[in-house]
């Protein structure tokens, strides 16, 4: 899906929520977005249940390759695929701990950033860096870079 060619893209995204929540049999406020920055389509794995495919979205101020954030000098990289999967949170409990570090990044839906859309979370990939390095540089992601 191209989200940044659909009028009301927040719209599709609460729909994949609610698609989600009914797979699932669960209500929406128990979902957290999961997303993944992929680099070949070889790499979506089509098994999943309540994945959804979003292309067309560009990155403002870095690039990503391998579903990690790093520093660039370009202005605009592709993000070639991004999957959103609503999954149930982890419990604090859980023995799953991550050590890396992730960076919120505004989805917003123009060049303009006059739009915000949602926030998605993803991994940091530069090595001794803070969130905070990357909203210095004004990292954020673009729907459509049309203004």
């Amino acid at each position: 899906m191209w989200l940044g060619g659909l009028f009301t893209p927040e719209a599709y995204l609460t729909a994949t929520r609610q698609c989600a929540a009914q797979t699932l049999q669960v209500s929406l406020e128990e979902l957290v977005m999961h997303v993944q920055m992929i680099d070949q389509s070889s790499e979506i794995d089509s098994n999943k249940e309540n994945l959804f495919v979003i292309i067309g979205l560009k990155l403002q101020g870095a690039l990503c390759r391998k579903n990690a954030l790093f520093y660039s000098s370009s202005i605009l990289d592709e993000i070639p695929f991004l999957t959103i999967e609503w999954k149930m949170p982890i419990d604090s409990t859980s023995t799953q701990k991550t050590n890396e570090k992730e960076v919120t990044l505004p989805i917003y839906g123009n060049g303009l950033r006059t739009e915000l859309l949602c926030t998605i979370n993803v991994k940091a990939g530069q090595a001794n860096t803070t969130e905070y390095n990357f909203y210095e540089r004004g990292v954020a992601v673009l729907a459509s870079s049309l203004e």
